[in-house]
């Protein structure tokens, strides 16, 4: 996913092998993130006017602080969808109800929500940490399926 965010370590692989003069596709191939993404991180630490020696030296907290501003909004814009996330299940239970109609629900309440692709994927995410599991068991010859939650 282009923009994704990446791990602390990664942010620092980064640093360090454009320091050695590497060009930002032949990076992103290394670190197996998008180019885009490189990019982008690239453009911020230039934004900065820091040194990569300098950016290496910082904590990780103060390295991860760089980008509080944007990931603050992505996650504030994440949780709003979040919140709606047992409506969109029960709702998809529903005959005839689709995630393009649920979508256009929630873009009414968030204008500035997430576009289809990556409302769909978050859905997709939720129901997969919610796939029920479920245990045999046996009682007087007869069947019996437990179903257990996992969340």
């Amino acid at each position: 996913m282009v923009g994704q965010r990446i791990n602390i370590m990664e942010v620092r692989t980064l640093i360090s092998l454009k320091q050695k003069g590497w060009s930002n596709r032949k990076i992103a191939d290394y670190v197996k993130v998008n180019r885009k993404t490189v990019d982008s991180y690239m453009a911020r630490f230039k934004s900065l006017e820091l040194t990569c020696e300098v950016l290496l030296q910082l904590e990780d907290a103060d390295l991860a602080e760089l980008f509080t501003e944007d990931s603050q909004t992505e996650k504030e814009r994440y949780e709003a969808l979040a919140g709606h996330f047992n409506h969109f299940e029960k709702e998809l239970l529903k005959p005839g109800c689709t995630l393009g109609a649920l979508h256009q629900e929630y873009l009414l309440q968030h204008p500035d929500g997430y576009r289809y692709t990556q409302f769909c994927w978050h859905i997709r995410q939720c129901n997969k940490r919610t796939k029920p599991g479920g245990k045999l068991f046996k009682s007087n010859g007869d069947a019996m399926l437990i179903v257990e939650w996992e969340v």
